[in-house]
């Protein structure tokens, strides 16, 4: 009878362990998955947009259809209510926009700083982490030969 129990036991820890296991791979793979954002920036807009995320008094999450939005402000500073999101950082998944009234011209985003491409140009540079959580992502809106400046300053 106690060996019974003793096998019992052993049994259902493991489908424990498994299952918990299980699901916390599900967890990791659900954040890895490419999600599709917008950003809609000002129009002519030029310099630094630094957005952070889970901000409690950041502006409220709006999507169209399954895609996340962002507009950002005139101060290039936006804090939004979504979460920081590393399925995104495939190029493919983001569209950015200068806006002016309902008209949008898209920019094009690069990867290399020695890429050969003319007029405005958005550049991921960084993110922005606090207590090494990330907390915010850094962009510079620029041509790429003004994006020199930023490095330079130490901006970049």
């Amino acid at each position: 009878m106690q060996h019974s129990k003793t096998k019992y036991f052993i049994i259902g820890f493991f489908i424990l362990l498994f299952s918990c296991n299980s699901r916390s791979v599900q967890d990791d793979h659900q954040q890895d998955k490419v999600v599709e954002e917008i950003y809609l920036i000002p129009d002519n807009f030029i310099g630094t947009i630094d957005i952070y995320f889970d901000a409690d008094d950041g502006a409220e999450k709006e999507y169209k259809d399954s895609v996340r939005i962002f507009r950002i402000p005139e101060n290039g500073i936006l804090k939004t209510k979504f979460s920081y999101c590393k399925g995104t950082y495939l190029k493919d998944g983001r569209k950015y926009y200068y806006v002016n009234n309902n008209h949008r011209t898209e920019l094009p985003m690069i990867m290399n700083i020695n890429a050969e491409i003319e007029g405005i140009v958005v550049f991921k540079d960084f993110d922005i982490k606090e207590n090494n959580k990330i907390v915010g992502s850094r962009y510079y809106v620029d041509t790429l030969k003004n994006l020199n400046k930023y490095i330079e300053l130490g901006i970049y």
